[in-house]
């Protein structure tokens, strides 16, 4: 079996990545933080110069571009969850706003 790619890290607890999910930009910062060693390490590659002598950098874009689907991913997870609730759930949530509508902004 192969070693994991987060050896040493704990992974980032179950609610971190709910909130991540749900908009909460500060976790979403967190499930970053704990990927990014990882995404350097994928978008490293080592450019010569004119003498040969090897330089090795982080491509800026490409890790961007990971990042990019990593919120995409925890964004669709979000999306997937809210376009397939429950009928009922959704219809329950309708007759609340209609309620709402016919009470007025106002009580009284």
């Amino acid at each position: 079996m192969t070693e994991p790619i987060h050896k040493g890290k704990d992974l980032p607890p179950v609610w971190v990545i709910h909130a991540a999910s749900s908009g909460d930009s500060e976790a979403m910062e967190q499930v970053l933080r704990y990927y990014d060693d990882y995404m350097s390490r994928l978008c490293t590659c080592t450019l010569y110069d004119k003498d040969g002598t090897p330089h090795v950098c982080v491509d800026a874009h490409m890790k961007r571009c990971l990042e990019t689907q990593l919120i995409r991913a925890v964004v669709r997870k979000w999306l997937h969850q809210h376009r397939h609730r429950q009928p009922e759930k959704a219809a329950d949530q309708s007759g609340k706003r209609e309620r709402l509508h016919q009470s007025g902004p106002f009580p009284g």
